[in-house]
């Protein structure tokens, strides 16, 4: 065995061992979260997000047996099979066995492991999806109509469920600060990628796609064509960044899902009547630019000043608190000498902007700091930002105060 085959040749074989048992698929997608040792609380909270994209699959017959009656979908087996098996090599890895990462999602999967994060998980779990969608267009290409614009409409849903966590501005506009119920930890992300609620539980599907379309039920429908369809192009271009895959933008023309779909087929992607409800929804999520501070470095678009004294450490945030400079303030918020089991105040008085990853990241700090035995306070910013926190009920979930505490 080489050097470089070692992890692999791990990874591949325990995917081997349950290629054709369903369940066992899903028991080793949860083992991944467990890590080499079996455990890992910090990334425990994302399996659930993992198993509700397969537990979907798993209903629908898709993971069955080949020799099964009916069988199963010998594509999404095969991405499916990809994404396992990225997992388990990241957690052979990380467990000493020898080799380097065979892919760019692994690479990605073993920053999760490092800095186990939201956005760190969808670029992970999107890459190996991606991957998988890239490496079996063949199989793809075999299957029925139907099937090919369930897989778009799949790999699109996953694509946006990312955009609402990492870049909330392009995903929902105005809306953004609500992007934070995509968090993989917060259990809402089976709402945006399982298509339970559009597909029946069987394979493989049998009708018409207009007839699936028709009957998809209204909030999906008003998701998919007033949110989701008028930034297409922009969510794959941004993805094709997010996961380091250029060949993602292969599988999008114009606005237009083409993963094994013709191109010359594209007005399934278009309603022709769009409900008032879905129209007043597009104007209010229209996406802003791209080029917003969801590109920037985090040094441009936000400062923190850090204070420790007896006890007590605060952190000043003065700017915009979004998904550049999230990693800084966590990193800030727990550096080598913070105070153990003691008060960590965030001062917002001087923050013009938070969108939903800074809003997941005030959560995620009082959790941690509580569970340490540890007071965490937040003082009230500028009426913008009050609105904000007010808005998605996270002033109901932190403590807030409009004065430091003393030191």
């Amino acid at each position: 065995m080489s050097q470089h085959e070692g992890a692999l040749v791990r990874a591949e074989a325990q995917v081997a061992a349950v290629r054709d048992d369903p369940a066992a698929r899903l028991a080793l997608m949860a083992r991944v979260f467990h890590g080499p040792t079996g455990r890992a609380p910090r990334h425990l909270p994302f399996r659930r997000a993992a198993l509700s994209f397969m537990r979907w699959q798993a209903r629908r017959g898709v993971l069955d047996p080949l020799d099964a009656s009916p069988p199963g979908s010998t594509w999404w087996r095969s991405v499916n099979e990809r994404l396992l098996r990225d997992g388990c090599e990241t957690v052979a890895l990380l467990g000493g066995l020898a080799g380097e990462p065979s892919s760019q999602a692994v690479r990605l999967w073993l920053e999760f492991g490092a800095r186990p994060t939201g956005r760190n998980w969808y670029r992970a779990h999107n890459a190996s999806i991606v991957g998988g969608y890239l490496e079996h267009r063949g199989l793809a290409e075999a299957d029925s109509a139907p099937e090919r614009f369930f897989m778009n409409v799949a790999l699109v849903r996953v694509l946006y469920a990312h955009a609402l966590v990492s870049a909330p501005r392009l995903a929902l506009g105005r809306l953004a600060p609500l992007g934070h119920l995509a968090d993989p930890r917060l259990g809402m992300t089976g709402v945006f990628v399982s298509l339970r609620r559009v597909l029946p539980n069987r394979y493989p599907l049998d009708r018409d796609v207009e007839r699936y379309i028709a009957e998809e039920q209204r909030l999906g429908r008003m998701l998919d064509y007033a949110v989701i369809v008028p930034r297409l192009q922009r969510l794959y271009e941004w993805s094709a960044d997010e996961v380091a895959e250029p060949r993602l933008l292969e599988l999008v023309r114009d606005g237009n899902p083409i993963y094994a779909w013709p191109f010359e087929e594209r007005h399934v992607w278009r309603s022709r009547q769009m409900p008032f409800a879905a129209r007043v929804l597009t104007r209010v999520t229209r996406p802003y630019r791209v080029e917003s501070t969801e590109r920037k470095n985090a040094s441009e678009v936000l400062e923190i000043d850090v204070a420790d004294s007896g006890g007590l450490r605060v952190l000043r945030l003065t700017g915009e608190l979004d998904m550049a400079g999230v990693d800084r303030f966590e990193r800030l918020l727990t550096a080598d000498g913070s105070p153990e089991a003691g008060t960590f105040v965030v001062d917002l008085r001087r923050l013009t902007f938070i969108d939903s990853s800074g809003l997941r990241a005030l959560i995620m700090a009082d959790q941690r700091v509580r569970d340490e035995g540890g007071r965490f306070v937040v003082v009230r910013g500028p009426d913008r930002v009050n609105q904000v926190l007010e808005m998605t009920g996270v002033s109901k979930q932190i403590e807030l105060v409009d004065e430091p505490p003393a030191g």
